[in-house]
């Protein structure tokens, strides 16, 4: 839902009144998920992408989820920015 609200926001300026109701967290979280959803398993080890991966998924739940609170989006996208920095490449 937010992915679609999102789209709509940038694509459209006349709805502005719904940017007023997703906060600045939930935009950040789903920036950072957009990120997230481009590295490939390939490339990484595996102990540090099994740990990307649950974050990146919880961020998922949290994004799609209608009842995320704005501190439930800062911290998910904390954890998910923090694992995505201690992504290791093999090598």
């Amino acid at each position: 839902m937010a992915k679609i609200v999102a789209v709509s926001i940038q694509n459209d300026s006349k709805q502005k009144f719904l940017s007023s109701q997703f906060s600045i967290h939930t935009k950040k979280l789903y920036k950072t998920y957009s990120k997230a959803k481009k590295y490939k398993k390939k490339n990484y080890t595996k102990r540090t992408w099994k740990k990307f991966i649950k974050e990146r998924n919880k961020a998922w739940k949290v994004l799609y989820s209608p009842e995320s609170a704005d501190q439930q989006c800062k911290r998910t996208e904390k954890s998910l920015k923090k694992a995505m920095k201690g992504l290791k490449k093999h090598g």
